[in-house]
């Protein structure tokens, strides 16, 4: 068998030691779970949609139903977690959680430690 070189050992272990570190983080950070309303205080009577101002521009807000709260444009419902997420990009069945706000650094940097060692 041929000889591997040391450093080409060294460089796999610190690929896989920070794909599994990134991993870590994503699946352990809040993406940005917004608070339920309890009780939801009778929420029939209040519109699907309002707007606020802000830094001189109106910006709608949906009513989630589910959660029972406004939510802000990028925000999203996550079908899976059953949670409103701010910045929502997608529920990743990988890390098992959503990825959103808090956590979509982490999870570019565990794509990128993936494809690095993947292609190494």
């Amino acid at each position: 068998s041929p000889h591997v070189p040391v450093w080409v050992t060294i460089i796999n272990i610190l690929l896989f030691l920070s794909t599994v570190v990134w991993l870590f983080r994503t699946s352990t950070t809040d993406p940005g779970i917004m608070r339920r309303r309890y009780p939801p205080e009778h929420d029939n009577h209040l519109p699907q949609e309002t707007t606020i101002q802000c830094n001189g521009a109106l910006v709608p807000y949906r009513m989630c139903r589910t959660c029972h709260i406004y939510k802000n444009p990028r925000a999203s419902h996550c079908h899976v977690c059953d949670n409103c997420v701010e910045r929502f990009d997608h529920h990743c069945p990988w890390t098992g959680t959503c990825i959103g706000l808090r956590n979509y650094r982490f999870f570019c940097r565990f794509l990128v430690s993936t494809v690095t060692i993947t292609i190494y």
